[in-house]
């Protein structure tokens, strides 16, 4: 009897052991894993829609210089100007609005209202319909000087599906949507400005993807609770 309720004693406390491991969750951010210093960097990259009304294409920025006070707001874009990305490498504020560490995604105006882009490539050390949680903000700085757009679409290469819009003069677009995903797919952060205005035309964002991991069910932790009673059985016999 001693023997039995030592080995149920074991087989609780290996589910308690098994429910106490912390999950390992892979985390990507963009503001904390890309400083601009090149396009692509990591799973990161910069560039445009050249369809001003289909945020889906993607076209690679090759064009990049500092600006700003001190060159701190490095920037890759189309050589002709917007649309742009713009990170801020220094320690003040820039533009009103840019953080040191933020990323600023600005679409293009008239006559080139194209869209402006940041891709997140699916590393292949994520697992086959993984699912993803995204998160993160579009902070306009001037919800009034512009009719902008945001969308947030998964690519796998061959159907682009859109997880997340936002239409319309909003300030603070915050969002927290979850997709399952396959190494190499694309996640596309877009901000367009259909009026053609400059100013309000600016969104500084940031973005964080992290790995769901589920809970272990309760099916798993009763059969690892069993294999635990048999291994005791064994040992009695």
């Amino acid at each position: 009897m001693k023997s039995l309720i030592s080995c149920m004693a074991i087989s609780f406390f290996a589910v308690a052991l098994f429910m106490a491991m912390p999950a390992q969750a892979a985390t990507w951010d963009l503001n904390a894993d890309s400083d601009a210093t090149s396009n692509p960097q990591g799973a990161w990259s910069y560039g445009r829609s050249e369809d001003p009304n289909d945020p889906v294409p993607f076209t690679l920025h090759t064009n990049t210089f500092n600006a700003g006070p001190g060159g701190d707001l490095r920037i890759w874009d189309l050589a002709t100007g917007h649309p742009n990305i713009a990170y801020n490498k220094g320690v003040n504020v820039l533009e009103s609005h840019i953080g040191p560490g933020e990323h600023n995604m600005h679409p293009g105006t008239d006559p080139n209202p194209d869209y402006a882009k940041i891709r997140f490539t699916v590393p292949a050390t994520v697992a086959n319909n993984q699912h993803l949680q995204v998160q993160g903000l579009f902070d306009r700085p001037n919800p009034a000087g512009g009719n902008d757009d945001m969308h947030i679409i998964h690519n796998d290469g061959n159907t682009a599906t859109e997880i997340f819009q936002n239409l319309g003069n909003v300030d603070d677009v915050s969002f927290d949507v979850t997709v399952a995903v396959n190494p190499g797919d694309w996640i596309d952060f877009a901000v367009g400005n259909h009026d053609g205005g400059e100013a309000g035309g600016a969104s500084s964002v940031n973005f964080v993807i992290t790995e769901v991991i589920p809970e272990p069910t309760t099916l798993s932790l009763l059969g690892l609770g069993g294999l635990g009673l048999l291994f005791c059985g064994r040992r009695r016999n």
